[in-house]
């Protein structure tokens, strides 16, 4: 068994941005992977995948998730869920309820909300399998961004500069699919 704890270790990066990248060739991502490791002078901060699959899944029973860090950040994330555990204790007592009432509950009210996701995020869905999320310090940005726009002018797949608040908003979901 493997436990894995996030510690604040470092100060907070300022100025950076999130490159979001979509490919159907899972080689495409390897490349990128292999170059950024191999060349690069500023390593990114963090490079998070998804598969269509689990941005979908992500997208339907993770979006309760998705809008609790939106609205409350990740800090009261423990308290919530021991909340929902709570009240999925007492539940079990009750015959009628259905097990695991609580998610299906947060997931239902999550459904009557809006799409929360960018315009661009599911234009990307649609067209592509694979997709990285690749954020970098801002010493890092233009040396990502021109290796990002030289490899895919010769390789299938594409990325685009999120904004700051569409970087926030693909990290937010990506959380969700955990």
């Amino acid at each position: 068994m493997v436990f894995a704890v996030r510690l604040d270790t470092f100060p907070m990066a300022r100025g950076t941005r999130v490159f979001y990248i979509g490919t159907n060739q899972t080689s495409v991502l390897t490349a990128i992977r292999r170059h950024i490791l191999s060349r690069f002078t500023h390593l990114p901060l963090s490079g998070e995948y998804l598969h269509r699959d689990t941005y979908d899944i992500a997208a339907r029973y993770g979006k309760d998730t998705f809008f609790l860090i939106h609205w409350l950040g990740t800090a009261r994330l423990p308290a919530l869920f021991a909340l929902k555990n709570r009240f999925d204790l007492l539940a079990e007592w009750l015959p009628f309820l259905p097990p695991h009432c609580g998610d299906r509950l947060l997931q239902f009210f999550s459904r009557l909300l809006p799409d929360p996701l960018p315009a661009r995020m599911q234009a990307y869905r649609d067209r592509y399998e694979h997709h990285l999320l690749l954020k970098v310090s801002a010493e890092g940005v233009s040396e990502a961004q021109a290796f990002l726009s030289d490899y895919f002018s010769e390789h299938e797949g594409e990325f685009f500069a999120c904004t700051e608040e569409e970087g926030k908003k693909a990290f937010f979901h990506r959380f969700a699919a955990q």
